[in-house]
């Protein structure tokens, strides 16, 4: 039986793809008096957006993140794409409990990106975010032989039936053995409100050279 455990983690860690302000991108390829056009066009995609404005289901007033750096937080659940743990219809925020794991699981999802993409030698910009997390988790660390399915590292069907039976049962999220990354852990989280105070830590490189993303090095001039 798969049971719900205490578990805190301060920090937890996460790395997501640093974008460039929507402004300066729109400097870059259009004219002055189209920026306000091309903003609120950019905003009929946005998620965030959408889910303030009720276009897309939020979450209760209680379930929304505390401190600092809720909007960080809540991008995440805004973001409701294909993953280990959700077919698409409900967002999750992934955190690790390292930063190594962190990077690892990021490192192996970007080059996939990017393989299937062919997308030539470039570099790509991350940020590291730290967080708190306070939660009762479903725990399945060790259960790889238990669970082989929902531990695939190729194939996601079985895994996201599993998070989406315990996300329809009110779970606050899952933690489990990161398959990218020896020893290393990682959760699903279900529920903002576990997740507090989330800060930026650093910016990273990862160095894609065609076929793999073959160094990670830390960004001396990053800015938040």
């Amino acid at each position: 039986m798969i049971v719900a455990k205490p578990v805190q983690w301060d920090p937890c860690w996460r790395v997501i793809p640093a974008r460039y302000a929507e402004d300066l991108v729109f400097h870059k390829i259009s004219d002055p008096e189209d920026y306000s056009i091309i903003s609120d066009l950019e905003q009929l995609t946005n998620d965030r957006v959408r889910m303030d404005k009720g276009e897309i289901p939020s979450f209760p007033h209680g379930d929304l993140p505390k401190g600092v750096g809720a909007d960080l937080i809540m991008a995440a659940f805004s973001n409701r794409t294909l993953s280990r743990f959700s077919d698409a219809t409900y967002g999750v925020c992934y955190v690790a409990h390292d930063l190594g794991t962190a990077i690892e699981e990021t490192r192996h999802k970007r080059a996939e990106f990017m393989s299937h993409t062919k997308q030539p030698a470039m570099e790509l910009k991350m940020r590291v975010l730290k967080a708190e997390l306070d939660s009762h988790l479903h725990d399945i660390r060790g259960m790889q032989k238990t669970l082989p399915e929902v531990y695939n590292k190729t194939s996601y069907g079985d895994s996201q039936a599993f998070g989406k039976q315990l996300h329809g049962e009110g779970s606050e999220g899952i933690v489990y053995d990161s398959v990218r990354h020896d020893k290393g852990q990682c959760a699903a989280i279900f529920r903002p409100a576990t997740l507090r105070n989330c800060r930026r830590d650093k910016g990273l490189v990862y160095q894609w050279d065609g076929t793999k993303i073959d160094k990670v090095l830390e960004l001396k001039d990053y800015g938040g």
